[in-house]
């Protein structure tokens, strides 16, 4: 999969720099969010992931045992039945 992927990193080394994102900005988020990573996802995004998830208000961190940073491009059906799940959810609490 790296190297059906290397045809992208031109493209990914001349994107321009992504607009800084605040603590500040996270907190203002004021709509439900699930934060789902998998348990054996490398650190450089489980750092990003769980940072995000304890500053923004109420969201929800969700983690899959034994899934990586790619688990919702292998298991999009799993994948799907979590997010359908936390819309549900969050539904229920709106409606309730």
């Amino acid at each position: 999969m790296a190297l059906d992927n290397a045809r992208t990193l031109p493209l990914q080394f001349a994107a321009p720099s992504p607009l800084p994102l605040t603590r500040a900005q996270l907190q203002e988020i004021g709509v439900p969010v699930a934060i789902v990573r998998g348990a054996e996802t490398r650190p450089c995004y489980r750092v990003v992931a769980d940072a995000a998830g304890r500053c923004i208000p109420g969201a929800q961190r969700i983690v899959v045992p034994a899934a990586r940073h790619l688990w919702p491009v292998h298991a999009p059906a799993a994948f799907n039945e979590l997010l359908l799940g936390f819309l549900q959810m969050q539904a229920e609490r709106h409606d309730g």
